[in-house]
């Protein structure tokens, strides 16, 4: 992949819940939802991203808030 022509990334808690979405490579989550701290656990993550290269590559897997 030589360049990002599109990103999106959305984290969900166990439930399903979408607890942060963004379309900007260069906006991260910071553990919040509704401006207060998520609760400790496993959140899943989906990220896909299109290539300049027309190429599609998508990402998912678990991150682990710990406190």
């Amino acid at each position: 992949m030589i360049n990002v022509k599109t990103f999106n990334i959305q984290i969900f808690n166990r439930w399903g819940e979408l607890m942060f979405m963004s379309e900007s490579i260069d906006k991260s989550w910071d553990g919040t939802f509704a401006n207060k701290k998520v609760q400790e656990g496993a959140y899943y993550y989906n990220v896909k991203v299109l290539g300049d290269d027309n190429i599609i590559v998508e990402l998912s897997g678990t991150v682990s808030i710990i406190y």
